[in-house]
């Protein structure tokens, strides 16, 4: 029998919390039916082609030693990737083949060999077993590409009995690839109630109602922006406490180190406290569930959060907000996107949710929170981005999540805004490589390109992009003020000329770098005063380093050409002075002048380089240094492999 490999492909750096409980399930499934076959992820970072090469070599070297017969793709969001993966594997004798599992009927399918249907697991299940010479054409269920190259869809087989996602048994078990690049466990996802309890039809919004929708293909009920209501119906399911309760039972025990877990369900309250009791009675380990739901619902549904809340403190568990639909901050907006919510209620949700917060501080992490956001789409007006940049200076939400003014919607043919882009012309053949990509960013399916109706809109997103990549990490506010008032102040350039933003970028960019790149380069993380620093003692440093897992010295990584200067404590932030070998004594009297200072914090939402379980890492650097950018990297990978989840600064030593 042949053997099956599924590839996950993540892009974690920011710290998100992207999951995929539709491969473990597959996986899961075919594990049960007899067909071997192993979950296999990697983690890339979109910005830095150096470490990309070195996972992408490390990812060979894995697959040369399983050698799997089949290899299912996921979620891609560069289709060179899988490419560049199948000269790499030809180079050493392998030839396994590719196989594409979309759930967005969108991007590119050169790479592979066939795509998968509505039936995978029945598709696989032959693929597997079929005597060799494997024929594609021969497997019901998918699209094979014939000798021309083409894809040709073969009979759609025998329709496999549909098994409820909260009654299935998924494979959360991973070989990983660079570990230490995650900086935590796997994202596990319980399985509640389908769909969404919100499903106002699209049509009721003028903006979408001359749309002709195929509700077989495209979202029409619920958010504009949302598919959860095309795939399945909302219901409540009788005994959901109880199928998901096996479900973590199920985590723990395959999975011993699991402690946080998705609670994927639009609207769990109603059994959250059944499911904290039955947790308790049942006797199990401690859990973290992370929920999520529609905004609102927060404050509907406040008596029974509060009593889970409380049984989850009686049982030894944590339960925290997730995802939570935030949106937007401009009522025109809110309404153009079908959200059915006000201004007033986000605003009240943020305010309710930092004062449960406070009071169930041992049960609830709001740093684990991550509000749903949605700043920029094909028809975003100047007056949406003022009234956001406003709000967001007086609301609560910049203090749960980073890269705010990027947030962008992607554009999928399951949802209406792909199909008014068309018809409006909006729709593009590619980004080019203006970092305007939201799927390479985040590590999500391959989007269709697409531009803003507005050519200040587009000047502005296009500025942003940039200056957000080259100033990394930056404030992002006060860029976006910067970026905003810049193209406001500049009538005489016009929509024409403000158009550059989407043909000649270079050409924008170096406009704005005229009027300012020192404001920009002031808005980056810097080494800065040492007002409000001390000098960390002898222990402290030496406590520090071994908290991180680095040497005391902080010399023996990577290349050795960086000592440690000097090591300062504020508060709860650290900040490791790093200086060319030899030149530790001058840097240590002016550290303004290190080749590079690392800055570790506590894990939140803040803007970040690399995000481990506990940490943030951050670093400045007076100027741009290929040798000084890898030896950051190669610190902060060695801090994330060993972070065991306590504060460097601690003098507690942990039991071994």
């Amino acid at each position: 029998m042949r053997s099956i490999g599924f590839l996950v492909f993540q892009s974690l750096r920011k710290g998100s919390y992207l999951h995929d409980a539709e491969i473990s399930m597959l996986s899961g499934q075919l594990g049960l039916e007899g067909v071997p076959n192993e979950v296999v992820e990697a983690v890339f970072d979109g910005s830095n082609l150096a470490e990309n090469a070195v996972v992408l070599a490390k990812l060979v070297d894995v697959l040369a030693e399983w050698r799997f017969d089949i290899l299912v793709f996921h979620r891609i969001w560069d289709p060179q990737l899988p490419r560049t993966l199948r000269a790499r594997l030809h180079d050493r004798g392998l030839q396994p083949v590719f196989v594409l599992h979309r759930t967005k009927e969108i991007g590119a399918t050169d790479p592979y060999d066939c795509v998968l249907g509505a039936s995978p697991v029945g598709a696989l299940r032959a693929m597997a077993r079929a005597p060799a010479p494997l024929h594609l054409s021969e497997i019901a269920g998918l699209s094979h590409r014939d000798p021309d190259g083409n894809l040709v869809d073969d009979p759609p087989g025998k329709p496999e009995p549909v098994i409820p996602r909260w009654e299935r048994t998924s494979n959360f078990r991973r070989i990983h690839v660079n570990p230490e690049a995650a900086g935590r466990p796997p994202a596990v996802v319980i399985h509640g109630n389908p769909g969404c309890p919100y499903r106002k039809p699209v049509s009721a919004v003028p903006a979408w109602r001359r749309l002709a929708l195929d509700p077989k293909t495209t979202n029409t009920r619920g958010c504009a922006f949302c598919d959860v209501n095309l795939g399945e119906k909302w219901r409540h399911v009788h005994e959901i406490a109880a199928h998901c309760l096996r479900q973590i039972r199920q985590v723990q025990s395959d999975l011993p180190q699991a402690y946080e877990m998705i609670l994927l369900d639009q609207d769990p309250f109603p059994y959250l406290p059944d499911l904290m009791q039955e947790l308790a009675t049942a006797g199990a380990r401690p859990v973290h569930l992370l929920i999520q739901a529609r905004a609102d619902l927060f404050l509907e549904r406040t008596d029974a959060f509060e009593q889970a809340l409380v049984l989850a403190r009686t049982g030894g568990h944590r339960l925290s907000p997730f995802l939570v639909g935030i949106e937007n901050f401009h009522q025109p907006t809110l309404d153009f996107y079908n959200k059915g919510v006000s201004v007033e209620t986000n605003v009240q949700v943020l305010d309710y949710l930092e004062d449960v917060g406070q009071r169930f501080a041992d049960v609830m992490d709001l740093e684990k929170m991550s509000p749903g956001f949605i700043l920029w789409h094909p028809w975003v007006t100047m007056e949406s981005l003022r009234a956001n940049q406003a709000a967001l200076a007086s609301t609560k939400l910049m203090r749960f999540r980073s890269e705010v003014v990027l947030s962008k919607i992607r554009l999928y043919p399951d949802i209406p805004f792909y199909w008014k882009a068309k018809e409006d012309g909006l729709l593009l053949p590619s980004y080019g490589a203006q970092g305007l990509d939201s799927s390479v960013r985040y590590g999500y399916d391959e989007e269709h390109p697409y531009r803003f109706e507005r050519p200040r809109a587009q000047a502005a997103y296009t500025l942003l992009a940039g200056l957000s990549k080259d100033f990394e990490p930056v404030e992002e506010l006060p860029l976006l003020a910067l970026v905003l008032d810049w193209v406001d102040a500049h009538p005489e350039y016009g929509d024409e000329e403000l158009a550059l933003g989407l043909r000649e970028p270079a050409a924008l960019r170096e406009r704005f770098d005229a009027d300012h790149r020192d404001d920009v380069a002031s808005l980056r993380r810097r080494e800065g005063s040492l007002a409000g620093k001390r000098d960390a003692t002898e222990a402290q440093r030496r406590d520090v380093l071994a908290r991180l897992g680095l040497p005391p010295s902080a010399t023996r990584i990577g290349s050795g050409r960086y000592e440690l200067a000097r090591l300062f404590c504020r508060g709860d932030r650290r900040e490791l002075v790093f200086a060319p070998r030899g030149r530790a004594h001058q840097i240590a009297a002016d550290p303004r002048s290190a080749a590079f200072v690392l800055f570790i914090e506590p894990r939140s939402s803040r803007a970040h380089y690399m995000q481990t379980r506990a940490f943030n890492l951050s670093y400045s650097m007076p100027a741009e240094d290929p040798l000084a950018m890898s030896e950051v990297t190669l610190l902060c990978q060695r801090i994330a492999a060993v972070d065991d989840g306590e504060d460097p600064g601690s003098t507690e030593r942990s039991a071994p």
